[in-house]
């Protein structure tokens, strides 16, 4: 049974329904120090994993931690990831690893409801159909349906039992598999009210509700207390005084408009979204894409989305409409978060709001705005540029790329008669989004060839690499100069004059 301020869960009472639904991997009458060996082992060959690639490590440390701790990410749990054992170990792992290099994100999760996937028992309780008796003359839809009240709120009591349980799993695993604390919090963040029109014939559709607003003490509480708050897509009706639901979509969004996170990962059985073939998709921008993915149509590189997944990318899509500029979510399995929020590779599929690029070919045009131009290199380089420079490079200029909510330039200039890609720079806090990969993808349809020069101990460099057709790095300067598209008797050519510039900015 709920009650109105539940947010503390008693484990005991809900241990054996708990341990039969949702046992974890290992089995819960493991000893303490089983259960603790293996967590921990867990956890080490997760960092051994990704410090491989340390330089990407450090670099996404790096990013997320300049939020604060309550900005850094929303984590939408589905409930079918809370009906497996295995999906749901895997998530305590995964927020306990987080936990210990010091961030620390919002779960939020619901039961499977709105998916149509929830479990047998559940389903039962919540898509049963209400008898309603013959109406009177005159008697509003609404009105026949408020007939059998008593068989809804029996169900909404069930379903909303289901939840606590799913919500005390994650908890209790948490706690009893990595020492970790979490507070769970059922019906304390959303106040929220009944619809306007009930949907249809399923109990659970006629106990929705829309959420009016969200409770950011309790979360921020929990955070001051060290807990990761673990939220249920439940509310405390205002105007009917029971608890409602809504989908966990909705559920994350007001979430987001409420914390302003950099980024939403959404957990599901299936991870990634995929192409018919069944191929992982790996990015998506939604400028780009949106409109022939939501029309099933193919995109620019003539894929389809699987018919299955295409409910999550729309809520994905519409996710969006509550995410600041520069903020992504990505999709992914409880075992592979790490991997994707660590890496540049990534292990899901990263989306994107995407930016509009324009390519400018006169660097006088109206279109250029040279101190906001100016604003974007200083501060992706943290160095003043000298004020000369956009003077001496008008005999050179060749375009000017140009992003629609102005955090990203290139600069391309013809030297030797090659384009010569000068900068590419995006404003800090921007790095996450891809915004570079956006500029990089305009660069080179907009140039047939392109040669540019970087510091040898530039940590950007393994992304040249991977872009370049090829590269020198020059041991008796301090610059690596990468290529591609360029002719084999004139690499040489441009290696000598990209040494040569005198640099732009003052190490």
């Amino acid at each position: 049974m709920w009650r109105r301020g539940l947010n503390v869960i008693n484990v005991q009472t809900l241990q054996s329904s708990t341990k039969r639904e949702y046992s974890t991997v290992g089995g819960v009458a493991d000893s303490q120090g089983r259960r603790a060996n293996k967590g921990q082992n867990l956890l080490i060959t997760q960092l051994l994993q990704l410090f491989k690639q340390n330089s990407d490590t450090r670099q996404y440390l790096k990013y997320y931690g300049s939020a604060g701790k309550d900005r850094f990410a929303i984590i939408r749990v589905s409930g079918d990831v809370l009906h497996n054992r295995d999906h749901l170990y895997q998530t305590a792992a995964s927020l306990s690893f987080l936990h210990r290099v010091g961030l620390r994100p919002i779960v939020v999760h619901g039961a499977g409801i709105y998916s149509g996937r929830c479990s047998d028992a559940l389903s039962k309780i919540v898509n049963a159909e209400t008898s309603i008796e013959e109406s009177e003359p005159g008697q509003s839809e609404r009105d026949m349906l408020h007939v059998d009240e008593s068989k809804q709120l029996k169900a909404s009591e069930a379903a909303v039992e289901y939840m606590e349980k799913a919500n005390a799993a994650l908890v209790e695993t948490l706690s009893k598999e990595f020492d970790i604390g979490a507070v769970p919090l059922i019906d304390t963040v959303y106040r929220a009210k009944t619809m306007d029109n009930y949907s249809g014939p399923k109990v659970w559709e006629r106990l929705a509700g829309s959420i009016l607003s969200v409770n950011n003490t309790v979360i921020e509480s929990a955070f001051r207390q060290g807990l990761i708050p673990i939220v249920s897509s439940l509310g405390w009706g205002v105007d009917c005084h029971r608890l409602l639901s809504f989908s966990t979509q909705e559920a994350t969004s007001a979430l987001a408009k409420a914390f302003s996170p950099l980024k939403v990962i959404m957990l599901r059985p299936e991870g990634c979204l995929r192409d018919e073939d069944g191929n992982r998709f790996k990015y998506i921008n939604l400028a780009r894409d949106l409109l022939p993915l939501s029309r099933n149509e193919p995109t620019e590189n003539g894929v389809r989305l699987l018919e299955g997944d295409r409910n999550d990318f729309n809520d994905a899509a519409n996710t969006f409409s509550s995410l600041d500029v520069g903020a992504t979510l990505a999709i992914t399995t409880p075992a592979l978060l790490s991997q994707e929020l660590f890496t540049h590779q990534g292990a899901g599929t990263l989306i994107v709001r995407g930016d509009k690029i324009t390519r400018i070919t006169d660097l006088n045009s109206p279109l250029v705005d040279l101190p906001a131009v100016k604003a974007v290199l200083e501060g992706s380089f943290r160095s003043p540029i000298p004020d000369s420079y956009f003077e001496s490079i008008q005999d050179s200029f060749r375009s000017l790329y140009v992003t629609e909510s102005g955090r990203g330039i290139a600069i391309v200039l013809t030297i030797g008669g090659i384009p010569y890609l000068d900068k590419i720079a995006v404003q800090q806090g921007s790095q996450g989004d891809q915004l570079g990969e956006q500029i990089w993808q305009a660069l080179t349809k907009g140039e047939p060839s392109l040669f540019w020069r970087s510091r040898s101990s530039n940590s950007a460099n393994n992304w040249y690499y991977d872009r370049a057709h090829g590269a020198i790095k020059d041991q008796k300067s301090p610059w690596t100069v990468f290529w591609y598209n360029v002719d084999t008797d004139k690499i040489m050519e441009c290696v000598k004059k990209a040494i040569g510039l005198k640099p732009t900015f003052s190490v």
